[in-house]
């Protein structure tokens, strides 16, 4: 939706959001992939909780950091 909000707006800072939110769409699967394994039981090393809670703090760094972008643009 956010490259259709650039369309109307023609904000080059919802078009850059638009660009960061899909990369952040791919590291959410990344987390969902390893999160998914741990419930299944194919991954048992206790190091992958950790793993796990990076993965989560980085996802949500790089969305607040959108929603700032975000918020300047409108």
């Amino acid at each position: 939706f956010l490259q259709e909000a650039y369309e109307i707006l023609k904000a080059p800072a919802v078009l850059e959001a638009a660009k960061q939110m899909s990369e952040t769409g791919d590291m959410w699967r990344d987390f969902a992939v390893l999160g998914a394994a741990v419930c299944k039981g194919r991954e048992t090393n206790p190091a992958v909780f950790d793993e796990l809670s990076k993965k989560l703090a980085a996802c949500a760094d790089r969305e607040e950091k959108i929603f700032r972008l975000l918020k300047g643009a409108v």
